[in-house]
């Protein structure tokens, strides 16, 4: 199974402090600009990538439960 690494990255980057302070210094209009293209590339993005990496990875889901005391 692989993880959408890209998408993680991006995620990272975007719930940084600086990042969001940035984003919020400028103006609304190149805020909702920004916001738009940023949907339709992510659009572009799911439909490029495989099927396998745009869900939950299992392996992970299993330790998180398992750290947690999850017995199934």
């Amino acid at each position: 199974m692989h993880d959408d690494r890209e998408y993680q990255a991006f995620r990272a980057e975007v719930r940084s402090e600086s990042w969001k302070r940035a984003f919020l210094a400028q103006p609304l209009p190149e805020r909702r600009r920004r916001i738009a293209a940023l949907r339709a590339r992510s659009e572009i993005e799911k439909k490029r990538k495989p099927a396998d990496i745009m869900d939950v990875n299992a392996g992970a889901v299993e330790s998180l439960l398992r750290a947690h005391g999850y017995r199934a």
